[in-house]
């Protein structure tokens, strides 16, 4: 009987041993591993300042005749879309061409004295051998000739510029692209330089801004963007400045350039467009950039507070910060944190100050 009941002593006790060593391996189990980041140095206070403009092609020209006249073919419209070497406008050649055949004329001319004089002095060149000729003829005959090959040098170039002024009587587009402005209408005169159209080539698109000069010396060529358009604001594009001027204009404000990546096919000339860029802002801190997903609000002291890994402990420790502003789609923290300090950055709203978690691998 004695031996029975040390018997079943014993088995409950193994099995309260079992039972208290598993709920051992369960708690530990339960340990929350986090995901967390180690704050290196803090970073410059930015804000995000937007900046109206006008979209606009990165590459535009103005066409005009190099010569006066009557334009008397239009072949293009605004808004047309045009492919390199396309006609655009007829001048009236008439005089143009009166003008190339005179001097296709002048050129036969001088041509026919050149074989003349040198004839000439081909022939007293053989007689001054044979001494039927002075030595001074001689020289004068290749006087002429020198003065013949001159003149028909002279009327090739005379040539090539009347061909080149029919030529340009045809205006023909120098890059693919749209018309975006047409100023000048069938059987009218223009004179020489007269723009006539203006065209803006296919391709790249930019934003033309005006940034006011108490912030011009914030924005550098190279620095990132994002383009916002009005009637699709929900489809930013990504941009990069690439030109600064340095001159202020109207307004005091100073011209900056802001090329478009990628612009899909409904983005045209003339659209308005906002350009939201990351300016340095002297008047906030520097601070710590974390993911909205590490910060939560506290309701009751209206403040916002994140969790930091103790190392000692193995816990997290419910932390309160001042939140500033954002940059780069996250959040600038500007107290109650330091450089070295392990936030954890996911799954916050499931951490409670004291508990005990397990870490992995660090990213910084």
């Amino acid at each position: 009987m004695v031996r029975g009941t040390l018997h079943t002593l014993i088995l409950s006790t193994v099995i309260l041993a079992g039972c208290d060593n598993q709920k051992e391996v369960n708690r530990i189990e339960t340990i929350r591993p986090i995901k967390a980041i180690t704050l290196s140095d803090p970073v410059s206070a930015v804000q995000l300042r937007r900046f109206t403009g006008l979209i606009q092609a990165k590459n535009v020209t103005e066409l005009s005749f190099q010569s006066s006249g009557k334009v008397t073919e239009i072949r293009v419209d605004n808004g047309d879309q045009i492919k390199a070497g396309q006609t655009l406008a007829l001048l009236d050649d008439e005089t143009f061409r009166l003008n190339l055949n005179s001097a296709e004329a002048d050129l036969k001319k001088s041509q026919a004295e050149f074989q003349k004089v040198n004839k000439d002095y081909l022939r007293k060149k053989e007689l001054r051998k044979k001494g039927y000729v002075s030595a001074s003829d001689l020289d004068q005959a290749v006087a002429d000739k020198d003065s013949a090959k001159l003149s028909i040098k002279s009327a090739r170039s005379r040539l090539a510029i009347a061909q080149k002024e029919l030529n340009n009587t045809v205006l023909k587009a120098p890059f693919d692209g749209y018309i975006s402005s047409r100023t000048v209408n069938p059987h009218t005169e223009v004179s020489a330089g007269q723009i006539l159209f203006e065209i803006d080539a296919t391709g790249k698109l930019e934003v033309e801004l005006k940034i006011p000069e108490n912030l011009i010396e914030q924005i550098d060529q190279g620095k990132a963007g994002t383009v916002y358009i009005s009637n699709r604001d929900k489809e930013p594009l990504d941009g990069v400045i690439t030109q600064v001027g340095t001159r202020a204009q109207e307004g005091n404000a100073f011209l900056v350039l802001f090329e478009i990546a990628e612009a899909p096919d409904w983005v045209h000339t003339g659209m308005s467009a906002e350009v939201a860029i990351n300016v340095a802002d002297e008047q906030m801190q520097d601070g710590f950039l974390l993911p909205a997903s590490a910060i939560l609000p506290d309701p009751n002291k209206q403040l916002h507070y994140v969790f930091v890994y103790d190392n000692v402990s193995g816990t997290v420790v419910k932390t309160p910060v001042i939140l500033t502003g954002g940059q780069n789609q996250q959040a600038l923290i500007t107290s109650g944190l330091q450089k070295g300090d392990i936030v954890a950055v996911a799954g916050a709203s499931f951490l409670s100050d004291g508990m005990k978690v397990r870490l992995p691998p660090i990213k910084r």
